[in-house]
């Protein structure tokens, strides 16, 4: 029984010995970490030479980060310590020392020993053995952590050596290569939206109903032939129209090119030109395919002179092609994809951002070639359509001189084939009988003969100028009038706009016409719009 109360006497001392050296180890590292806390604070604010930005978020984290390493190199002390320590603290001469370890010894003495240690240890504390003073520590970590706060606070930042200049700078260009890459990836999610080919299936579904409005010609009902065909002039018209619209908004959004002279091959440059006039991107492909291993070489390079050059050359090149593909493509979203890829190959210049850089350069460039093949798509569709309406008029034509029999169509398989066979039969027609085709496909006279007369003849006609001012005159009369709108019409006109103008509004945005800044502010504002699907028919 004695045993085991010398044993609980000791076992307290030595965990209030264990925790006592932790505290200290814990202290000892704690005033170092602040001493490095305040050297690096006054290199950062002071100097500059660091950019790690401090706030009072890292200075809470000090204490844990320091707790923490001190209890992972703490060293546990043995149990036979809190023996020596009490005995050196009760001078007790070794009695406890014995007590702890009597039990691995031989004589008769024992109960004596265990006895006498029982008897000093029931009147006496732990806290008299290991006394622990905390105030005194406590305070002076405590100022010394106000301290560091107040520094954090109130220590404005100098920077003679313009370190975190640098640094805000990359930054900033991170972000704004996050941006384009983000744009980039958005642009190509609505590019495989529009890879569908709508516009081709249009095309060709149209095709098909043109070849089958053809072979369908009766020769005993005319008016249901011409009404047909004049369905499908109808709907040519609008995918025409359509197709116009769409590359004359791009040509209007597109920048004017840049002076960039003496950099391009101008052989490669005229062969590109004369090629995208054709409708043909073979040439375009082939110099971004070229420009992207020249961004691999580039990306590869360890030598600054080669990779300055290397640079300086994709830098001059992509100038070339997108002031060509500005000149004669007339795309705003080619212009787009190609503004991005110079500014990603400007920021490769940083070494921190060189890989980021090139791999956005890499996949702008990339869907710079799925823009231009869209774009051959619909310069093809366009063409298409054209040779439609031509033939398609070619047949009206031959239909006013005699009914279309769609027998005659069967044998011919493409819209030229058609084209062909209808001028044919017109021009045949026209010799043999002297009947006027009136206005032709193009410049010149047309076939047989004048309609009004021969032009030489004399007549008595005399041509006259009517004498009229140079200059606007006055107002002779205004006239104001106050009435009601139509029900639902203007609602609807209403709705309408608002639609097209928010849909221009995220396609500019999109494409990086609108500063970053206003982006926000203009989608609020869309937002705050009426959003209504349908409108109120008119009665």
């Amino acid at each position: 029984m004695s045993v085991s109360l010398v044993q609980q006497f000791l076992r307290r001392v030595g965990w209030r010995h264990e925790v006592l050296c932790l505290v200290r180890r814990w202290r000892l590292f704690l005033l170092i970490g602040i001493g490095i806390y305040a050297f690096a604070l006054v290199l950062s604010r002071i100097f500059g030479l660091l950019p790690v930005a401090f706030t009072p978020l890292t200075l809470a984290v000090l204490p844990a980060a320091t707790l923490l390493l001190a209890w992972l190199s703490y060293r546990r002390p043995h149990a036979t310590d809190a023996a020596r320590l009490a005995d050196s603290q009760l001078a007790t001469h070794d009695l406890f020392l014995t007590s702890s370890l009597i039990g691995s010894s031989l004589g008769s003495y024992q109960d004596l020993v265990l006895q006498a240690a029982e008897q000093k240890a029931s009147g006496v504390l732990p806290q008299k053995v290991v006394p622990f003073h905390w105030q005194r520590d406590t305070l002076r970590i405590g100022a010394a952590l106000a301290l560091l706060v107040a520094a954090v606070c109130l220590l404005p930042q100098w920077d003679p050596f313009g370190l975190h200049q640098r640094q805000r700078q990359l930054g900033e260009q991170r972000e704004r290569l996050k941006e384009i890459a983000k744009a980039t990836q958005v642009r190509a999610a609505l590019l495989e939206q529009k890879r569908t080919g709508e516009q081709t299936d249009a095309a060709k579904e149209a095709m098909a109903n043109l070849e089958k409005a053809f072979k369908d010609s009766q020769p005993n009902d005319k008016a249901g032939t011409l009404a047909r065909l004049n369905q499908q002039q109808k709907v040519l018209g609008q995918l025409w129209k359509q197709l116009s619209e769409e590359k004359l908004k791009n040509g209007l959004n597109v920048p004017p090119p840049s002076q960039n002279f003496g950099v391009a091959d101008p052989a490669k440059t005229d062969q590109l030109r004369n090629d995208l006039q054709k409708g043909d991107v073979s040439s375009a492909n082939r110099e971004l395919d070229d420009l992207k291993k020249k961004a691999e070489e580039l990306a590869a390079a360890q030598d600054p002179v080669a990779r300055e050059k290397l640079r300086q050359e994709l830098m001059d090149r992509i100038q070339s092609l997108k002031d060509t593909l500005d000149q004669q493509a007339n795309s705003q979203a080619v212009d787009a994809d190609l503004q991005r890829a110079l500014e990603q190959l400007a920021m490769s210049g940083a070494p921190s951002l060189s890989r980021e850089s090139l791999k956005g350069l890499h996949d702008s460039l990339k869907l710079t070639q799925d823009e231009l093949q869209q774009l051959a798509k619909a310069m093809a569709d366009m063409k298409n359509i054209e040779e439609m309406l031509k033939a398609l008029q070619m047949a009206k034509a031959l239909h006013n001189l005699k009914p279309l029999d769609g027998q005659e169509f069967v044998k011919f398989g493409d819209i030229k084939g058609y084209c062909s066979f209808c001028e044919g039969q017109c021009k045949s027609l026209c010799l043999s009988s002297n009947v006027s085709l009136g206005m032709g496909m193009n410049a010149g006279y047309g076939y047989g003969p004048r309609p009004y007369g021969d032009e030489n003849s004399k007549t008595d006609f005399h041509p006259e100028k009517a004498a009229s001012l140079l200059q606007p005159g006055r107002m002779l009369m205004e006239w104001k009038t106050r009435e009601v709108s139509d029900s639902g019409a203007a609602r609807e006109d209403y709705l309408r706009a608002v639609q097209d103008v928010r849909q221009q509004a995220s396609e500019a945005i999109v494409q990086e016409q609108i500063p970053p800044g206003y982006q926000a502010a203009i989608k609020r504002y869309f937002d705050t719009l009426h959003n209504d699907a349908t409108a109120t028919p008119q009665p």
